[in-house]
Formats: structure tokens, sequence, C-alpha cells
């Protein structure tokens, strides 16, 4: 384990509107995406958090392929990058490899051009870019993706519905109206399809004073200012 540069906590906008994606969808977007890489390559890294389930979903098809993740730390001048497959932990072996780089989405290229500069250590011999869902406005061109956008969206993966909660209360909240944790889990499932717990509703709120105002037993989504 070696350890990169600057690592920020991933934190969703909440002000985006959400997209909800299935696991149905997702695998069919593995799939898809999988069909797109059209060389070999050593190693499929994800970046931490959501690309890393990429990277295990992809080597599923690319199975000649090691796979593992790469974060990049808080502390300055910190990196990390580190390999699951417990064949080869050595990770001076990546030196000369070609690396699949991935992620789920890539809104502004920053992520993607920041563990390509860790990579950059190992003197590997090419870095190639993947994701799911590219902005077509990226800083970084990707070498493979399935679906462009043109930002303005959280994709909401499978893996992360009830973390990123806030997006889809802030999506049905409206300024004037007033809510209880059982109407907002209501309106939850019929316009997303999904069912959040009141609890887990609750959690958020109360988590995201910036946010929400609480009024009695209701809440409610502040005014921007």
């Amino acid at each position: 384990m070696i350890t990169i540069a600057e690592y920020k906590d991933y934190e969703i906008d909440a002000h985006l509107k959400s997209r909800i994606v299935t696991w149905t969808e997702y695998q069919k977007k593995i799939e898809r995406l999988s069909a797109l890489i059209d060389m070999t390559y050593d190693y499929v890294l994800g970046i931490f958090q959501g690309g890393y389930m990429v990277a295990m979903s992809l080597t599923d098809y690319l199975y000649k392929s090691k796979v593992g993740g790469v974060i990049s730390s808080t502390k300055e001048y910190e990196k990390m990058v580190v390999l699951t497959d417990e064949r080869n932990m050595d990770l001076a072996d990546m030196q000369g490899k070609k690396i699949l780089l991935v992620d789920e989405v890539v809104e502004s290229g920053y992520s993607i051009k920041k563990c390509r500069d860790i990579l950059s250590f190992f003197d590997v011999k090419k870095i190639s870019t993947a994701c799911i869902y590219c902005n077509i406005h990226s800083n970084e061109k990707i070498d493979y993706y399935v679906e462009s956008f043109a930002g303005g969206v959280n994709y909401i993966f499978p893996w992360r519905i009830n973390r990123d909660c806030v997006s889809l209360l802030t999506d049905i909240m409206k300024h004037d109206l007033e809510y209880d944790e059982y109407r907002l889990a209501e309106l939850i499932k019929a316009t997303f399809g999904i069912y959040i717990s009141e609890a887990v509703i609750s959690d958020t709120l109360n988590s995201k004073e910036k946010i929400f105002l609480k009024k009695g037993d209701r809440w409610q989504i502040k005014y921007e200012k």
C-alpha cells in the first residue's frame, strides 16, 4: 500500500436533478462498457468510492486484468493505490503495464486527472480512462464511456440510495410546503419508485441543517440566499 495527493471526501450536490440508476440498468451499462474496451489491460483500477464498484464489475468481463482502486488523501503529498487481487500485491509490478482507470461518472474530470497523476508515479506504460456517464463539458477526454450528458444530474447508484437521500428530498420538497417523514417516504416512492425508510429520511433531514428547517414535527426546505 502506498500513499498520494489530495483526496476530497465525496459530497453529493443536492441541488442537481436526481436520476436513479437501478441494478438492472447498471448491469446493462457495464456490459456495454466492457464491449467498448478494445484492448487488454494489465490492471483495471477504480476511483474510490463508486469507480471501484465499476472496476470490480468490469473485471467480471475483463477477467484477465488485475483489479484495484485509487484514492487520494487529505494529507498533502500522500498517495494510495490498493490492489485487491490476491495473486499479486506488489505495486512495483505496475511499472511498464497498461492501466484502465475507471469511474462511474466523470463530471469535471478533476478526479480522473488527479488519479492519472497518481498512477504516473509508477512509471506505467499506458493509462486509458473509462466511465459509465461522461459530462460533455468535462476537462478530461475519456477513452471509453457509455452515455454522455450535459451536466446538472446526480446519478444515484443502487449502492448509494440511502446515503444520497438528500438529493431525492431536495427534488421533491417545495419551498412553500411542510412535510413529515411519512409523507416524504411516500413522495420518494411515488416519484422515484424506490423505498427509503422514515428513519433514513429523519437522519438525513437532521444532518443537513443548512438545507432543511424543522418546524414542530414537520420539515421544510430552506430558500437559497
